[in-house]
């Protein structure tokens, strides 16, 4: 496990950020015990673990990335997709944290796909 990872479980252990009161909320970064659980059958071929749930996606640690010495270890997938689909984030979970707590929760992720061009017909 990458030490930003790490350190945020060693502190946490898991968290539900941005819960509404009167909804609730789809936002879960998983406890260990979780991530052992949802995760127990981890491919060492494919070297992907959930790590938390996002309204309908998933991030995931690519270990293999990481274990390469590489930065950006993080990927993102819709929740009933395939590791292999997995998205690169371009980026490691501190830095995804920074910004998910800096944009309130949103699916910063998504916003790339939002051009001058396309914006108001995805909207």
């Amino acid at each position: 496990m990458p030490p930003d990872y790490k350190a945020f479980l060693r502190i946490t252990n898991g968290c539900r950020l941005f819960n509404d009161i009167e909804h609730g909320g789809e936002i879960e970064l998983y406890s260990l015990e979780q991530i052992l659980e949802l995760n127990e059958h981890y491919d060492e071929l494919d070297g992907c673990y959930d790590i938390a749930y996002i309204y309908q996606d998933n991030i995931v640690i690519n270990s293999k990335l990481y274990s390469e010495n590489q930065k950006n270890y993080l990927l993102w997938k819709d929740h009933t997709e395939q590791f292999t689909e997995a998205e690169p984030l371009q980026m490691n979970f501190e830095l995804w944290l920074d910004r998910f707590v800096m944009s309130q929760g949103e699916k910063f992720w998504w916003w790339f796909i939002h051009t001058a061009e396309n914006y108001y017909r995805l909207s």
